[in-house]
């Protein structure tokens, strides 16, 4: 029974064999139009590739993430996230607190300009 790994390594060497086939009918789609020849026998042939192309990356998505053992985070993890987190709620705070700030000394500022306007009239 082969196993996953093996499958993989099937299934990419079967999607490389098609990207270099679409390559190559793309270069022949190329000359003929050069040539003004008929090509649409080439373009079936090329959007075949293409469509086997597409799927063989979807199963082997498929494959990786069947592959792929979860597990739960580790003690460590936690705290790290944690620690991100609380980081990230502080600099929230810090700049919530800068622009109240900025907020305030630009309405500060564009009063007094106004009442500094109407003294001068």
């Amino acid at each position: 029974m082969p196993s996953v790994q093996q499958a993989i390594d099937a299934i990419e060497a079967s999607r490389d064999v098609h990207k270099e086939a679409w390559a190559k009918l793309t270069d022949v789609i190329a000359e003929k139009a050069l040539l003004a020849e008929d090509y649409d026998d080439e373009r079936l042939l090329r959007a075949t590739a293409s469509r086997r192309v597409t799927h063989y990356g979807g199963v082997l998505a498929n494959l990786r993430a069947a592959n792929t053992v979860v597990s739960a985070p580790t003690r460590e993890e936690i705290r790290t996230v944690a620690r991100l987190i609380k980081e990230v709620r502080d600099m929230t705070i810090a700049s919530a607190i800068t622009s109240a700030g900025i907020t305030f000394i630009t309405n500060s500022l564009t009063t007094s300009v106004k009442a500094a306007k109407k003294v001068q009239v």
